[in-house]
Order: C-alpha cells, then structure tokens, then sequence
C-alpha cells in the first residue's frame, strides 16, 4: 500500500510497513533544499529558533517535537506499549548506564521519550486496542475451552486467573496481571501444540453462527502466522475496532495494542520506544513490558475530524502538546488553506495535488506521496489545492 501510495516500482512485492516523515535521529528524513540534501536533524540542528520557533525549542528543546508516519499493515503488526516520560528517562538511562548499544535486540529504549500517538485511518482499518473486562476475557476464554481436552485444560487455568482477585475482593489491575503473566509462562515446549490447539477450536467457532465469530476468524489467521505465540489470543483479551476512512483513535502511554490491516496516518511524540508483548519475531521483554504497561480495562474512543474555526482544514483533538493531526480535504475543486503558523510543519499528499506558498517563498508543489517541511519562520504559509493532504505541527495553544 505504500508504494503504490507513493508511485513506486515495487515488483518483488517487498513488505514496507513503514514510513517516517521526521527528524529521529535513528533514522531522519532527508532535506532535498536544491542541489543540497542533508538529515533534516542536521538542518534544525543548524538553525533550530528559525526552524522550530522559539515555543517549541522553549517547550521541547532543539529538536523537532513529533514524528509523523504512514503506517501499513497486511498481517498484524506487533503487539506493544509505549513508556510515560517518566519511565522511559529512567530505561534509557538504566540501559545506557549498563552499556547495551542502541541498535542491541535487547535495547528496550532507544530515546529518553515518551510515546503518545494517534492512528487515523486512510483505507478501512482493523486495530486491537487496551484490555477487555476481566469478566468478558473470562467469557471469551471460556467459550474456546468449551470442547475441553489438555490444551483446553492449560487455558481454562490462564482464564482463572483474570477473574481470581475480582472474586476475592481486589482489584482489577491483579486480575489482568496474573492473566497476561500465566499466559506467556506456558513453557515454550507446549506453545506450538496450544497453538495448533486454540487453531482448531477457534476455527470451529467461527464456523458456527455465535457473535463472535469475527474474533475467531482473526484467532485463526493469527495462529496460522505466528503457531508458537500466547498472544494469537490477543482479540479474546484485547479490544478490537474497526476505524473507517478518516476515523481516528488516541492511544496514551501503557495501553497495549496492534495495528492489523489497513493503511493509515500516525502521529505520535518523537520516539521509537516500543515494548513489545506478541505477534513478532523481535525481542520481547515481559518483565519490563509488564512494568510499563496500565492493567486496567480500557476502550478507545473513535475520534472524527473537527473543524478548525481559522480555515486550517480540520484537526483531530488530542491532549498531546507535542502534536496536533490536522487534514486538508477538497476532492472536487481547488481550494486554499491557511497552515498554522509559528510552529514546524510536515505535509503530506495523500490525493490530488497541492502548492505550499509562504510571504517572500516560491510556491513548492506536492503531489500524491510527496511531504514537505515548512519551518516555523515562514510567513502565512498557505496551502492551495485539490485532494487531500496531512499536516503534523505542534499541539501548543490548543484550546
């Protein structure tokens, strides 16, 4: 989806989950400025008042604040969370202290931020988001051991274990604990036979005519990708949803979640911390997911674009300051936007074509699968034209 996004020759069919629009310096974006291009790290670096502007720089330091992606997903994406700003100053400096590289699989902590983000789908989009109820994982749970056998045996004790502190008076935050725990210390050596287990039955289940047969069928696909992993269970315990073009959906520091099908728009603090918890070949630490993670059942809210009352398109509300998600959409006839000003921008074209024109700046236009930088010192920076576009600027002064 991303290279056809993006007009690319892509025969061999080779996977492209991502792509980032931003000034990590694990992996920046290049700044095409003539015959000159260069990390756009290294271009704010340079100048970072002119680039950023000052309430940004005084807010979030001479870096750019935001990390803007394209995200697309064929098979599901690895289930993770993301640290508060707390605890991921605390990992970054536990593990650079104890000298594990940057790029060691056993890195947890690439940077000393935090990841809050929102996802906002472009094409129909399916995503597993926060725990369900301790009472509804119980349900689910006991619904696919129904049949009984060893397997059957091994999950129904996993399912215990979500609704024990609840029955003895305790809070939730135990019960979902001692579930995600017992589920992942099923020894390695039984995993692939509970797989091919939960595979069979759940396979019957979506045959049969019950609610959840939608659950089933995504249990089914998950085993047959990954047949040694606990989390193939992750829509019996995981909320699922579906985001419909243009839908969004904000996801805060400890939430556990997966993107699985479905091209979308991610925006999100400038950070790569990630703490995986299934559905990957990548390193996975339970001991610190756990430490991060909010045990509490938790749904997202669908968010929709709202109208921003200064003629900049639409925006999505978040209580982020590092971020805000804005999109600029007029199909059917050419039209003129004004950008926020005072903040760094990323734009992007999804659709169509648009110019970006700014007080004392030549016009630069994008078309589909093009993004541009617009530094904080432009002047009324306007965008004018036909199809969609993003934009990614700084959530300070929201109201």
């Amino acid at each position: 989806m991303i290279p056809s996004l993006l007009g690319q020759y892509n025969p061999p069919g080779k996977p492209q989950a991502e792509l980032w629009m931003g000034a990590h310096p694990g992996d920046s974006s290049l700044a095409v400025l003539g015959e000159t291009v260069l990390p756009l790290h290294e271009l704010i670096d340079n100048d970072p008042i002119s680039m950023l502007g000052s309430a940004s720089v005084n807010a979030f330091g001479p870096q750019l604040p935001f990390l803007f992606k394209l995200l697309a997903a064929a098979k599901p994406l690895s289930i993770q969370a993301h640290p508060n700003l707390v605890q991921a100053r605390e990992g970054w400096n536990r593990e650079s202290t104890a000298g594990i590289p940057l790029d060691s699989v056993e890195r947890n902590y690439k940077d000393p931020n935090h990841k809050p983000e929102i996802i906002c789908a472009i094409t129909p989009f399916r995503a597993m988001c926060g725990f369900r109820s301790p009472a509804e994982i119980y349900r689910l749970f006991g619904e696919l051991c129904a049949d009984g056998g060893t397997y059957a045996g091994i999950l129904d004790t996993v399912r215990q274990t979500v609704s024990s502190s609840e029955n003895k008076g305790q809070d939730v935050v135990l019960g979902l604990k001692f579930f995600l725990r017992a589920l992942f210390s099923i020894p390695q050596a039984e995993r692939i036979r509970m797989v091919s287990f939960v595979h069979k039955h759940a396979t019957k289940l979506y045959e049969s005519a019950d609610d959840e047969k939608e659950l089933s069928r995504m249990v089914v696909d998950f085993a047959k990708a990954y047949p040694s992993d606990p989390a193939v269970l992750a829509p019996l315990y995981l909320n699922t949803l579906e985001l419909a073009p243009g839908e969004a959906v904000h996801l805060p520091a400890g939430v556990l979640h997966a993107y699985v099908e479905g091209l979308g728009i991610e925006l999100m603090a400038n950070s790569d911390n990630v703490l995986r918890g299934g559905l990957t070949s990548k390193h996975v630490d339970m001991d610190e997911l756990e430490r991060i993670l909010r045990f509490e059942a938790w749904t997202p809210e669908i968010l929709a674009a709202e109208k921003d009352a200064n003629a900049r398109g639409e925006f999505y509300p978040t209580p982020d300051a590092e971020f805000t998600l804005r999109t600029f959409r007029s199909p059917f006839e050419s039209r003129e936007f004004c950008l926020p000003h005072n903040s760094p921008l990323i734009v992007l074209v999804t659709d169509g074509f648009f110019g970006i024109e700014a007080a004392g700046n030549r016009t630069l236009i994008l078309k589909k699968g093009e993004s541009a930088f617009v530094s904080a010192q432009c002047i009324q920076p306007v965008l004018r034209g036909q199809g969609t576009a993003w934009a990614a600027s700084t959530g300070l002064g929201k109201e």
